[in-house]
């Protein structure tokens, strides 16, 4: 929904949600989607990815093969701009919400090849610009450039921290009234109330990963990507090592083998284990005594 609109304009509006990977949809998007239907709309969802935990929440599921690799999204852009905008025009969706770098790029994009009194409102929620002041000078410009391209073809922008916020008015993107700044993608705080968490779970998660006895637990939940710096974490436990505390990783990701290497060379195994996807997070968080 797109601030200050009231609900009632969801109803009869065929929406469609595009992320880059299915879990995004599953992690984020999932009260979004039972909200516009609650509200009389349509939803359905695009993605690359395992479908089947979602596929009760939308009325249809378009498959995509978007792929987080910037090579070989060139290399597949021009196959999957025909393929989108064939969908998104066969099914005369009336908004287009877009997530995720890739997917949002490209979807964004595909919107050139569709006649501009066809063409859906599209609204880019940014979890994160990928040009920031850490980042090297040709990578900035570049996702800059990509953004201000894409950004022709954008109504509204979504961001969801205050740096992005400035970033995105800043350099212009879209005209400022159009680019709002929400305090987070939004989560329900009930799933997270530790007093739904019995001294049981948090027992039999102990037991799990085999933290006994005082040993303090410390939890890092995240997506296992360069910047997210698992390394940083375990360069802290090997400081640590004679400490009586456990960290334990949650999530996925295609730097899991190497810090699984690095735990096993640094004879960590006992300090730093991998969880993997959990849905028990609630669990893992009140059993720990900080989130890294």
């Amino acid at each position: 929904m797109v601030k200050g609109e009231p609900e009632g304009l969801i109803q009869g509006r065929k929406i469609l949600f595009v992320t880059t990977i299915s879990r995004t949809i599953e992690g984020f998007l999932l009260p979004y989607a039972k909200a516009i239907r609650d509200a009389g709309g349509t939803v359905d969802a695009m993605c690359s990815g395992e479908i089947d935990d979602i596929e009760g929440d939308f009325r249809k599921i378009w498959s995509e093969k978007f792929t987080r690799n910037p090579v070989l999204s060139f290399i597949q852009m021009p196959f999957l701009l025909m393929r989108i905008r064939r969908s998104i025009d066969c099914e005369g969706y009336d908004v287009v919400h877009v997530h995720t770098p890739i997917a949002s790029f490209i979807t964004r994009l595909s919107m050139g090849l569709i006649n501009k009194s066809k063409r859906p409102k599209v609204i880019y929620t940014a979890h994160g610009f990928h040009f920031h002041p850490l980042g090297k000078r040709i990578a900035n410009t570049l996702f800059k450039s990509m953004e201000n391209i894409a950004s022709r073809y954008t109504d509204y922008i979504i961001t969801i921290n205050e740096w992005d916020y400035e970033a995105a008015r800043k350099f212009r993107f879209i005209k400022e009234d159009r680019i709002i700044y929400i305090k987070g993608i939004g989560v329900d705080s009930r799933e997270y109330d530790p007093a739904r968490v019995s001294d049981a779970n948090i027992e039999e998660l102990r037991r799990e990963i085999g933290c006994e006895g005082n040993t303090k637990l410390f939890c890092m939940i995240g997506e296992f990507i360069p910047r997210k710096r698992h390394i940083d974490v375990v360069d802290a436990v090997m400081e640590l090592r004679d400490a009586a505390i456990k960290v334990v990783f949650v999530g996925d990701g295609r730097l899991k083998s190497l810090i699984e290497k690095e735990i096993r060379e640094r004879d960590l195994a006992e300090k730093v284990v991998i969880l993997g996807y959990r849905n028990d997070i609630p669990n893992i968080l009140k059993a720990s005594e900080a989130l890294l």
